[in-house]
């Protein structure tokens, strides 16, 4: 589903932490690589002492698809890797992925959106595997 915010939501029907494991599983099933990890609400814990539900980004790409967005420049790093966020909330988690009606509106090089595409598409196919589209 496609939200006003121009991301997907999926619903893992599991708590954070084994959701977690499960959408590491499933992108790696699909040679998937995470190349950073961001704790949100443990960052804002620490820094303003502020308790949130579980919050991280993962930041999902893969080294063909990485490679062929560049080789239109530079500026297709400003979505690659994609993030997706995922947040706890009780016995399910939310995973937010970007739209595909966003990368095809962001003002890339054709071959850019192509590549970039090619990885979301990944990804969902990915997250479909353990999770449903909210919605």
């Amino acid at each position: 589903m496609v939200h006003e915010s121009g991301t997907v939501t999926f619903m893992v029907p599991a708590p954070f932490e084994k959701a977690l494991g499960l959408i590491r599983q499933a992108l790696d099933e699909k040679e998937l690589g995470i190349a950073a990890e961001l704790d949100i609400s443990g960052r804002i814990s620490q820094e303003l002492g502020i308790d949130l539900i579980p919050c991280r980004v993962l930041c999902v790409d893969h080294p063909q698809l990485l490679q062929q967005a560049m080789a239109f420049g530079a500026s297709a790093a400003v979505l690659l890797p994609l993030h997706i966020v995922v947040s706890g909330t009780g016995s399910r988690t939310l995973v937010h992925l970007l739209s595909q009606t966003s990368i095809y509106c962001s003002g890339l090089a054709a071959g850019a959106k192509a590549a970039v595409s090619k990885l979301q598409v990944r990804i969902s196919r990915a997250l479909e595997t353990i999770a449903v589209r909210d919605g």
